[in-house]
């Protein structure tokens, strides 16, 4: 009977929530609204622990800080200046409306929490999805992208990283690594291949060069499947092992040796996808002070590679890693031709 309460309860602030969403601000919630959903699937599923005593503390932070975060998006416009990507408008009554009901709901479920309330998880679980890793990461991507603050961005890391902790006590592991490997994209390969570069341009982003448009559509494609690799194949992140005391927001290197699919050709194919787009932008934007920049990052990742990471995996790896650095080239694929026979 108790499951059942539950059920319903849990089912019940799905629905309130969605219409509340929508009801209050419109369509540019679309993205909390899967969040919570998805919540609810997790929740339902049961694809999370219940332990008061490692969840309680963590998402008690989370709360505090969504209300610090809510706190500098009100001050700053992120009411004016969010919608307005989606061609619509808040207005600020309905804004702090909005927030003051969920950090109600969120405050209510932390003593759900306290007492062991299974429906009461559901709330910690949608904070951790959407309002922690989502919104932070989103606030990240949008400066990175505008090049400039965008409000709510200051306490954004503070979202993401406490989204990442409240995950791991959940103990929602794929969820986690899948978190952990965005936050390390927009923190790493975004700041090296997007907001340095932005500061090494004079004017605006305008198309000068189309030809730059295929090396970066190449070089991000390369990274996302070489990611893709490390998650499914690895069991972890592109997180260097020197960062490993960042790993509760980044995630740990792969336990496991990525040999396969284009690590086949290239021991380092991330990299190079990374310094693609590099390259991409640079004759994208006609810029000499970006080229300059772009061969900068290809001897600085050099280097990591020769004198950090490979001793790092010769003496982790063993055996295995010899082989492969003995089979694969360190940076570009060698293709052998072979003449048809008569």
């Amino acid at each position: 009977m108790r499951a059942e309460s539950n059920n319903r309860l849990a089912a019940a602030i799905t629905v309130l929530g969605v219409a509340l969403n929508f009801g209050l601000l419109g369509t540019a919630t679309i993205f909390l609204s899967v969040g919570l959903v998805g919540a609810y699937l997790y929740w339902r599923f049961g694809l999370w622990k219940s332990n008061r005593e490692r969840v309680l503390g963590p998402y008690i932070l989370c709360v505090s800080l969504f209300c610090a975060h809510f706190g500098e998006e009100y001050f700053t416009g992120f009411y004016r200046d969010f919608p307005a990507l989606f061609e619509t408008a808040w207005s600020p009554r309905s804004f702090l409306v909005f927030n003051l009901v969920w950090a109600a709901a969120f405050g209510l479920s932390v003593l759900g929490v306290a007492r062991q309330v299974s429906a009461a998880y559901l709330l910690a679980l949608f904070l951790a999805f959407a309002g922690g890793v989502a919104n932070g990461a989103g606030h990240l991507a949008l400066s990175l992208v505008q090049g400039r603050y965008f409000p709510g961005t200051a306490t954004a890391p503070l979202m993401l990283a406490a989204g990442i902790f409240l995950l791991r006590r959940l103990e929602v592991p794929g969820v986690l690594l899948t978190a952990q490997a965005v936050a390390f994209t927009i923190l790493v390969p975004g700041a090296v291949a997007w907001w340095l570069p932005r500061n090494l341009i004079r004017g605006d982003w305008t198309v000068r060069h189309g030809a730059g448009w295929l090396p970066i559509a190449l070089g991000a494609t390369l990274y996302f499947w070489c990611a893709a690799q490390f998650l499914v194949r690895g069991k972890g992140t592109p997180n260097i092992y020197f960062a490993r005391h960042l790993r509760f927001l980044i995630g740990r290197e792969p336990v496991r040796l990525v040999n396969q699919s284009i690590y086949r050709y290239s021991r380092n194919p991330m990299y190079l996808g990374v310094i693609t787009v590099v390259f991409g932008e640079a004759f994208l934007f006609g810029t000499r002070n970006l080229l300059i920049y772009s061969f900068a990052v290809w001897v600085w990742f050099h280097l990591v590679v020769i004198l950090v990471e490979e001793p790092h995996l010769r003496k982790t790896r063993g055996e295995a890693y010899r082989e492969y650095c003995a089979e694969t080239p360190r940076w570009l694929p060698k293709f052998t031709w072979r003449k048809p026979s008569r």
